[in-house]
């Protein structure tokens, strides 16, 4: 019997710091763990920051396996979730009253609308003044961001916190709910303003290998591939290089 072709995952688990670490094969908790547990005890204590999207998995998995690190939420996860937010009750609004509500003016930061959006922004929102609340949010999530160090960001967190808690919207209130929970690993990232810039990258390199890989049998394949890739090609033996 032939062994079926191997799909790849569509998010490998990527671990990174200045440059590629690791490629692992998924990113189940025990993968993750066996991961942390093969770093050599002199590496792993200088490990001090975490960086990752909001997953309770990580943080548990970042206090039992390195407690002297601090779990960072990514900031670009966040203002993407907030984009997911306003993009699904933008969605709502439209089902309900059957007229087109453009979506890409509610995605667009602020300080980019051109004045025909900004005008017709406001026409939105006093129309549906649920989605001006979700915008609002998001944009002073982004101003926390831009703040000069970890106690101003709070500040700005704070406010955005008890100003959700008067809404009449759940979802917001919802949302307000884990912006509580996550405050302490939000907050974090003004410790050394880390993000999981260099990770996006990543997945986008995975993604393009992806698409040229498909029907790979083997997984250890696949990986070997995706980490080749990541490899300078002065590094690699003169025999493989293509002269011109």
């Amino acid at each position: 019997m032939k062994q079926p072709p191997f799909f790849p995952p569509s998010s490998p688990s990527v671990v990174v710091a200045v440059a590629l670490l690791a490629v692992l094969k998924d990113y189940r908790k025990d993968t993750i763990k066996q991961f942390f547990r093969s770093i050599p005890p002199e590496i792993k204590e200088k490990i001090i920051e975490v960086c990752g999207d909001m997953k309770w998995m990580y943080v548990k998995l970042t206090d039992k396996e390195l407690p002297q690190a601090k779990m960072v939420v990514d900031k670009f996860h966040l203002i993407r979730d907030a984009n997911v937010k306003i993009d699904e009750a933008r969605r709502i609004e439209q089902e309900a009253t059957k007229k087109e509500i453009k979506r890409k003016i509610f995605l667009k930061n602020k300080e980019d609308l051109r004045d025909k959006e900004k005008e017709q922004l406001e026409e939105y929102f006093n129309n549906y003044p649920s989605l001006k609340e979700f915008y609002w949010v998001k944009e002073k999530l982004r101003e926390m961001y831009r703040a000069e160090d970890r106690k101003q960001g709070e500040e700005i967190l704070d406010m955005v916190i008890a100003a959700m808690r008067v809404s009449d919207d759940g979802e917001i209130l919802c949302w307000r709910n884990m912006l509580r929970r996550w405050k302490d690993q939000i907050l974090n990232y003004f410790d050394n303003r880390t993000t999981n810039a260099f990770t996006e990258g990543v997945h986008t390199k995975i993604k393009k290998i992806k698409r040229v890989s498909y029907g790979f049998r083997n997984v250890d394949v696949y990986v070997r591939k995706v980490v080749l890739s990541f490899i300078p090609i002065t590094l690699l033996p003169l025999s493989s290089h293509f002269l011109l």
